[in-house]
């Protein structure tokens, strides 16, 4: 579905939603849908609310370079690996139960951006369990900060997720449930960052994704 305002008349007709949404260059800020990688969420949310729980939504998401009109060019650019990561992660701390990227020019004429695609389903390949789990989340965004999060549990493990849907850097705090305590793991970096009060503070560079497996196993109760 390209117009996903209307995806609610064929919720009956699918058995998985799918609609695309392509951030570079970003969308005047006055689209229905936000700005940039903002609109990912935007779209998922209201892919999500069109389909209350009844299918599954799989977010269509920009593998190519574009140049639609009126765009300016300074802000025209294939999509990075942070770009393609965020693309991914973020629908799913919105809900979304499966990632497609779409392409129009030959995979040879980008290069960098088809190593980044695979790059990322590899990562997505190593996390299945917890991409497919039905579990309990906690989810929520940090507008000040420009960061979606989610923490959420694969039956064994426990891993929280942060997204920065805007181009600036930012230090952001995820927050942790009590339980999780001591050093959290970033995946598939190795790299090690505290959790604390219920805090896990890192940096995030412009649109760029970290997941962190959790410093305890198992899962968690979710309380709201």
């Amino acid at each position: 579905i390209c117009q996903f305002r209307g995806c609610a008349r064929f919720i009956g007709s699918v058995d998985i939603l799918q609609a695309d949404y392509y951030p570079i260059p970003p969308y005047p800020p006055t689209n229905f849908i936000g700005k940039g990688f903002l609109g990912i969420a935007h779209m998922t949310d209201k892919a999500m609310e069109a389909s209350q729980g009844e299918k599954p939504f799989w977010f269509v998401a920009q593998g190519h370079e574009r140049r639609p009109e009126g765009c300016n060019p300074e802000e025209v650019r294939a999509p990075t690996y942070n770009d393609l990561k965020t693309s991914a992660w973020l629908p799913f701390c919105r809900g979304a139960r499966g990632i497609v990227w779409f392409r129009y020019q030959s995979m040879r004429q980008q290069p960098e951006t088809w190593e980044g695609v695979q790059r990322v389903v590899r990562e997505l390949n190593d996390l299945m369990p917890l991409l497919t789990a039905k579990g309990e989340d906690l989810k929520g965004r940090d507008s000040e900060r420009h960061i979606y999060w989610m923490v959420k549990s694969d039956g064994e493990r426990t891993y929280a997720i942060g997204c920065n849907y805007e181009a600036e850097e930012v230090q952001a705090e995820i927050p942790i449930p009590e339980e999780f305590r001591g050093t959290a793991v970033e995946v598939p970096s190795g790299r090690e960052v505290q959790v604390a009060e219920g805090i896990l503070a890192d940096h995030f560079d412009g649109f760029e994704t970290h997941v962190y497996l959790l410093p305890e196993s198992g899962g968690f109760t979710v309380t709201r």
